[in-house]
C-alpha cells in the first residue's frame, strides 16, 4: 500500500521512543530501509557505539568505533520481537529507542 507522496505504508518494523536520557543534547531517528532488512541510525551527533538488546536484555547486535552521525544496521537475521537500540554518542550521552521487527 502506498500513501499520497508514493511511499510504503506497509511497515515491517514499528518504531517507538522508549527512553530518553536525563541530559540529552542530540536528537536521534531510527527508521527501516526500502528493503526492510535493515535500520537507519541518523543522529544530530557523531554515533559511537550502537547495541541492540533483546527484551531479557541479551544483546543481539553491537558496533563501535562508529564515528558517524548516520548509519546502517542489518536487522534481517533478527527474529520477530521487540528490541531496543541504546545509542550513545562521541561525547558519552546515550539514548534508548525500541523498535519491533515484524
Amino acid at each position: 500500500m502506498t500513501d499520497a507522496n508514493s511511499y510504503n505504508t506497509s511497515c515491517v518494523f514499528k518504531v517507538t521512543q522508549n527512553f530518553v536520557s536525563q541530559i540529552l543534547d542530540f536528537r536521534s531517528m531510527i527508521y527501516s530501509n526500502p528493503e526492510m532488512s535493515s535500520l537507519i541510525v541518523d543522529s544530530s551527533k557523531i554515533i559511537d557505539e550502537i547495541k541492540v538488546a533483546d527484551v531479557t536484555g541479551r544483546i543481539v547486535f553491537a558496533r563501535n568505533q562508529i564515528n558517524l552521525p548516520k548509519t546502517t544496521i542489518d536487522v534481517s537475521g533478527l527474529a520477530e520481537a521487540t528490541y531496543f537500540i541504546h545509542i550513545k554518542t562521541d561525547t558519552g550521552k546515550t539514548t534508548v529507542k525500541s523498535f519491533v521487527k515484524q
